[in-house]
């Protein structure tokens, strides 16, 4: 997953970002350290991730990865409705643009479709699960330079009371 924060399992088990990281220059300690190659935590591992966090910043990166990861199937329901509102909205415009050929004689281009004004931009509706709320209930206060505000959690659950 390309936006996983840089968060990693570790060989002793706990989870570690690669922010926090440090390089080991050319000479002696990098040639006698055999470092394993780190990847990506997978979805599945978020929820030890965070149950056993050592650090504010390991909790919150974990719990965006897993808040990703149970809104993929909203994501692609999400990528399915546009596309669906899409061909209707470019069938509707063939139907007012039936003529697709070129004039030559006054150099005009053949029309070409475009996403008309005051066309609907609708979305799926959307459900918390009790999965969803749990996880954005026990996100910490995100540290200075985590990728949210510090009132995300509250206005989604207070968006989702109403």
């Amino acid at each position: 997953m390309p936006n996983d924060e840089g968060l990693r399992p570790c060989a002793c088990g706990r989870f570690f970002l690669l922010k926090d990281t440090k390089t080991i220059e050319e000479g002696d300690a990098a040639e006698e350290e055999d470092l394993p190659f780190t990847m990506a935590v997978p979805p599945e591992q978020l929820p030890e991730c965070f149950n056993q966090a050592v650090s504010a910043e390991v909790e919150v990166a974990a719990r965006f990865g897993y808040w990703r990861y149970l809104n993929h199937d909203y994501r692609s329901a999400y990528i399915k409705h546009r596309d669906a509102e899409e061909a209707a909205s470019g069938a509707a415009w063939l139907t007012n643009n039936p003529d697709q050929h070129r004039d030559r004689l006054l150099r005009r281009p053949a029309p070409r479709y475009s996403r008309p004004e005051g066309s609907p931009f609708t979305y799926p509706p959307y459900e918390f699960t009790p999965e969803k709320l749990a996880n954005m209930e026990r996100m910490p206060v995100p540290c200075e330079g985590a990728p949210t505000c510090t009132c995300w959690p509250t206005h989604a659950i207070a968006a989702h009371a109403h």
